[in-house]
């Protein structure tokens, strides 16, 4: 068989994921974080482990800044419910996947925010300048994908990156093309916010990703909380439901989250419009 959609999950898996996904199926099947039984134990170690080797791959300030998720979908919409407020700006591009669009177009429609998309040159390429010059003072982020799904031209993130700190604005990646593939620094690109799923370029398996919070989500003046915060909609578009309770277990290793869950069932926030997973 001749394979050819590897953009949208890579196959075959090299030989060692299989056996790693078979070993710890057989022998640490466990809940990590909820008992402390050697399956248990074990499970939460391999948590751990994951976190230092994205964040040594991402050169992230500390590996307990990775929320893992079910896929890059799940951590863009944690990050945009986390993170905006009633009354934001958000700049994006003309070159966004659903993932991105879908969930702002939907704050934007429920007059949560205000929506600027940034039009991509002829070539496929945002102009960093075009950024700057969308910048308002109600802008707080900047989201815009690190290389387009469809054309696959890799965009100037740094430079993005250092006009969002020039302006003190959050600044968040959409690596679903690009983790695995192309080397990111999170610190040299400024990025705040990076959202990555672990089917693709990673090589890990289906209903894998996890989301990068850096520390100025947390400091800047207005912002809630930690994009954790707010679970992502109920069902993706071509997928089986997801109900909240079945959500639980993806992120419970992360630290307070019960906590923000509960927030999350008081308020009763949902993305209005499902959206394609990847």
């Amino acid at each position: 068989m001749t394979y050819l959609d590897n953009a949208a999950t890579s196959f075959p898996k090299p030989e060692s994921v299989y056996q790693a996904l078979d070993a710890f199926a057989r022998h640490d099947l466990a809940n990590p974080g909820r008992a402390g039984h050697k399956m248990a134990l074990a499970a939460e170690r391999a948590l751990d482990d994951c976190r230092h080797l994205l964040n040594q791959l991402f050169h992230g300030k500390e590996p307990e800044r990775f929320v893992f998720t079910l896929n890059c979908t799940d951590a863009l919409n944690m990050a945009f419910k986390g993170v905006l407020i009633a009354g934001d700006q958000v700049i994006t591009t003309d070159l966004e996947h659903n993932s991105v669009s879908r969930p702002l177009r939907a704050m934007e429609l429920a007059g949560h925010i205000t929506l600027t998309r940034v039009r991509a040159d002829s070539g496929g390429t945002i102009n960093p300048d075009d950024i700057r010059r969308a910048i308002t003072k109600q802008t707080r982020l900047i989201a815009m994908t690190h290389a387009s799904n469809v054309l696959g031209t890799v965009q100037p993130v740094a430079e993005v990156g250092r006009i969002a700190r020039e302006h003190d604005l959050l600044f968040l990646v959409d690596a679903a093309q690009t983790a695995g593939v192309i080397p990111i620094d999170v610190q040299e690109m400024s990025i705040d916010l990076l959202a990555f799923p672990g089917h693709k370029s990673l090589l890990g398996p289906t209903g894998t990703g996890a989301l990068y919070v850096g520390r100025r989500p947390r400091s800047l003046p207005g912002v809630r909380a930690a994009p954790a915060a707010i679970p992502p909609a109920r069902h993706s578009r071509g997928s089986s439901p997801i109900s909240s309770k079945a959500a639980r277990p993806t992120c419970s290793a992360s630290p307070g989250w019960r906590r923000a869950f509960a927030t999350f069932k008081k308020r009763g926030w949902r993305t209005s419009t499902p959206m394609r997973s990847r």
